[in-house]
C-alpha cells in the first residue's frame, strides 16, 4: 500500500504498478481441454440412457456421473455447471404435458 503512494507521488499513475489479485484464466481446471471436447461430443450426441445411466435428461449430476466414471475426477455439482456453461450448454424448462 505504501508502496504504491510512494510511487504515484513520485511519477504520477504511470509509476503505479497494476498488480492483479486473480488467478489467470483457465488455471485450476481439472478436466483438460480434450476431456472437456469429449464431455461435450457425448452430451451432444447421446442421452444419459444410451451411456447406460439412471438418468432421462442431461442434469448435472448425470453429467457430474459421467466425468467421475470416464475420468476419475470429483467436481462439485457447482463446478460442473460453470462446464457446462462454457461448453455452450444452457439450462432449459421442460415442456408441459396437458
Amino acid at each position: 500500500m505504501w508502496a504504491t503512494t510512494k510511487a504515484y507521488k513520485c511519477g504520477g499513475w504511470s509509476a503505479v504498478i497494476a498488480q492483479h489479485d486473480h488467478r489467470p484464466k483457465g488455471t485450476g481446471r481439472l478436466l483438460t481441454l480434450e476431456q472437456e471436447r469429449v464431455v461435450q461430443r457425448l452430451i451432444r450426441d447421446h442421452v444419459p440412457d444410451q451411456l447406460k445411466m439412471s438418468y432421462a435428461l442431461w442434469i448435472r449430476q448425470a453429467v457430474r456421473e459421467l466425468i467421475l466414471h470416464r475420468y476419475d475426477v470429483l467436481l462439485c455439482v457447482r463446478a460442473v455447471g460453470n462446464y457446462l456453461k462454457r461448453l455452450g450448454f444452457t439450462p432449459q424448462k421442460p415442456l408441459k404435458s396437458l
